[in-house]
């Protein structure tokens, strides 16, 4: 039987969009290739036909979900959109669905913990997501200070996961609330206190 020439793409498309999900809910040692063969409607031989093997995978899914971010936040432009993105972002719904939410809570921790193929998708990705975010801060008239953005990331990410381990709805929603306010007073920092704050560490 032949196939279409985007046959093969369109099946590792398939293939990382179901392992994405199940990643997300259940981390790296909480899923088996069968499983993700079961639900992609294939065998698990496509897969290893495909990726190689289950950190290859892995890595693909990392790889996905950082290209996502980087992604959303280009098509960015300006403060007001990305308080937009940052209320929905520290949300009670992105809390409690992190199967279609954003990566970094979810698989940073595995990631660190899966092997090379998964630091090497954070290292190749993470560094562009990294200069998107810098570009949409610049776009607000916020100093482009990479502390300020790294330490918005770092915000977006420990910000969800605790929230998401606190078993009390009121908590996790002052943790929330806390992390957006600080992540948008990061971003409206005046350029002269950046420049204190970076003088102050010399």
């Amino acid at each position: 039987m032949r196939f279409k020439p985007d046959h093969s793409e369109k099946t590792k498309a398939t293939i990382v969009a179901v392992a994405s999900r199940r990643f997300r809910r259940d981390g790296f040692n909480g899923v088996g290739v069968d499983g993700v063969a079961s639900e992609a409607g294939m065998t698990s031989g496509v897969i290893y036909s495909q990726f190689g093997s289950k950190t290859k995978l892995f890595a693909a899914v990392l790889r996905a979900g950082l290209e996502e971010l980087r992604k959303s936040l280009s098509e960015m432009d300006g403060q007001d959109a990305l308080f937009t993105y940052l209320d929905t972002y520290f949300s009670a719904e992105h809390r409690s669905d992190p199967e279609n939410g954003c990566l970094l809570p979810c698989l940073s921790i595995d990631a660190g913990r899966s092997g090379p193929d998964a630091q090497a998708a954070f290292g190749e990705v993470l560094p562009q997501v990294i200069d998107e975010m810098e570009r949409l801060l610049i776009a607000t008239g916020a100093d482009s200070d990479r502390d300020s953005v790294l330490a918005t990331l770092a915000l977006m990410t420990g910000g969800i996961m605790l929230a998401r381990a606190l078993p009390d709805e009121d908590a996790a929603q002052e943790m929330l609330n806390a992390c957006c306010k600080v992540a948008k007073e990061q971003i409206c920092m005046p350029k002269a206190t950046v420049r204190r704050r970076k003088q102050g560490k010399g």
